[in-house]
């Protein structure tokens, strides 16, 4: 059974119940007023009796010829002795246990048959009045009765009413109810509706909440719950798509490193085999020595370039250090000295950013080494610092060959070589580029490239100047 259905029904029978219990209690309490009416009526045609002096037309204790009060024996005052006999012959008593049960000036009322109808039966004791005759007796006892057909009519009447509006009642209830449930289930329904159309792929169904009962309370409640499930799967699928991404690099880097190492190792490899299978003079094991040994420094530059890349990934994104910039342009300088003849550093700002020297001098190294096997020999790099709005900016510049526009944008990319052949002849691995991005992206900084075939490529560096209000914060964090 729907729940629709047990809530007209309990609607239905409460209505029955209210119903029936004020119409029980109407009716009860016109039948009482009809036969409190009577009573009076009877009790008000007694005392009359009474004050008219007891048996006689005018209370003067003659015969009761034609009393007041109506003229069939029913409605006529019948006088009675203390022993229940009538004092007027041919008078019938409408109910012989009245004298026995009236007590002394307390009326007693009954309702008795008399001639196949209901009779209402007062009976009320008269005492004799001072001034009466001497004849009329001490006491005496009144009776007089009141049809009760129209009570039965009008029980009969209220009966018919009860039969006829208490099922109109509960039927025009139930109407009401039906009406009633339909109203207050709809927004349900609809959250059931909304509820089952909902799947993974669509979170963007909404309930409209225009009132603030329950109800839309209610709305309002699941339209919030579904926002927050829209929330984790859209927060689900990001990681999704960055795990899958990650895996995606993670994979392409392990192909990439392992495709780099072999060409060394089957070098490696080619090398000793040939000089171990055939009997070679001195001479050419040393040459084979230095190839293998060359073989060998170019592994070990890429090893220790992919833990180089392995330790930045590995590092928060921003660096919770900082450093002075000269202090790192002059440590790649006692590097680079002696290794780049036509190099000129002009360091015309000093300032501190984020990241370590070490770091930030083998970015600027890594640049220059670029440089260096991309120019001719003795061509000029150039190495500048300046200042420009809130930022440092490490220029390195060379009057190289130049980088065609298209390899531009994937400059900076793992393995990545603009000219093949090149690199592998020069001993370039593609990473220094990558390894001088993370370096830069530490310190919250930037890499922006600039290059036209033939007339060189400039490299810049743009790190945010490390304020000394941060400065001051650190030193405050670090002594507490």
């Amino acid at each position: 059974m729907s729940f629709r259905i047990r809530l007209i029904l309990i609607n239905s029978l409460a209505a029955f119940l209210l119903l029936g219990i004020g119409m029980g209690f109407l009716v009860i309490r016109t039948q009482r007023v009809f036969v409190e009416s009577i009573d009076r009526d009877l009790t008000n045609r007694a005392t009359k009796m009474g004050r008219g002096g007891g048996p006689g037309p005018m209370g003067n204790g003659g015969p009761m010829r034609n009393p007041p009060g109506g003229n069939n024996d029913i409605e006529r005052p019948i006088m009675l002795a203390p022993d229940g006999t009538p004092r007027q012959s041919g008078s019938r008593v409408l109910d012989p246990n009245g004298v026995k049960r009236t007590q002394s000036g307390r009326p007693y009322f009954s309702t008795v048959p008399v001639d196949g109808e209901q009779v209402r039966v007062l009976t009320l004791e008269l005492k004799r009045p001072p001034n009466a005759p001497e004849d009329v007796p001490e006491r005496s006892f009144v009776q007089i009765g009141h049809s009760l057909r129209d009570f039965d009519r009008l029980k009969e009447t209220q009966a018919g009413v009860v039969l006829i509006l208490l099922p109109f009642g509960v039927i025009v209830s139930a109407l009401i109810g039906a009406f009633l449930a339909e109203r207050a289930l709809s927004p349900i329904r609809r959250v059931v509706t909304a509820a089952s159309s909902i799947s993974g792929a669509n979170l963007g169904v909404r309930l409209e909440s225009t009132s603030s009962d329950e109800l839309g309370r209610l709305s309002g409640t699941f339209n919030a719950m579904l926002d927050r499930l829209q929330s984790s799967f859209e927060e689900r699928d990001v990681a999704n798509r960055r795990l899958q991404t990650n895996l995606d690099a993670q994979k392409q880097f392990v192909a990439d490193a392992s495709h780099e190492l072999r060409t060394p190792l089957a070098r490696l490899r080619l090398t000793t085999s040939g000089a171990l299978q055939q009997d070679s003079d001195p001479q050419e094991l040393r040459e084979a020595l230095e190839i293998a040994d060359k073989a060998g420094i170019s592994m070990t530059r890429l090893v220790e370039q992919l833990l180089a890349l392995a330790r930045l990934e590995q590092q928060p994104e921003l660096s919770e250090e900082s450093c002075s910039v000269r202090d790192a342009i002059d440590e790649a300088q006692s590097v680079l000295q002696a290794l780049t003849p036509g190099l000129s550093i002009e360091s015309k700002a000093s300032a501190y950013v984020r990241g370590n020297a070490s770091d930030l001098a083998r970015a600027v190294i890594n640049l220059v080494d670029n440089a260096r096997r991309h120019s001719s020999p003795g061509a000029q790099i150039l190495v500048s610092t300046t200042l420009r709005g809130g930022s440092v900016v490490i220029s390195v510049r060379d009057n190289g060959v130049g980088i065609s526009a298209e390899h531009l944008e994937r400059l900076g990319e793992r393995f990545y070589r603009a000219d093949e052949h090149r690199n592998r002849r020069d001993g370039g691995a593609g990473l220094g580029l990558s390894i001088t991005r993370a370096i830069v992206e530490r310190s919250g900084g930037s890499m922006k490239i600039a290059s036209q075939v033939g007339s060189g490529t400039v490299v810049e560096l743009h790190l945010p100047i490390f304020s000394k209000q941060e400065q001051s914060n650190k030193s405050q964090t670090s002594v507490s």
